[in-house]
């Protein structure tokens, strides 16, 4: 008899979700910290947002940001 592949249940979808949003949270974080004021100025974006913006990103926080919801939807 075969056995049938087993898929991934719920909670370890979830997980494995968790896990890549997180690494793309961190992504983010990291690229925007490597940018001097006059970088972030010319993006639009002050320092104490890049927080916020790596959260929104990657799905960890309700989008808030017109140029973010516009590329990005969360399901």
């Amino acid at each position: 008899m075969i056995r049938p592949i087993p898929t991934r249940s719920a909670w370890h979808q979830r997980l494995i979700d968790g896990v890549l949003a997180w690494w793309s949270a961190r992504a983010t974080r990291r690229a925007l910290h490597e940018l001097d004021s006059r970088a972030l100025a010319d993006i639009g974006v002050d320092a104490s947002e890049i927080d916020s913006i790596a959260a929104e990103t990657s799905a960890h926080a309700c989008l808030t940001r017109l140029r973010i919801a516009v590329v990005a939807t969360h399901d």
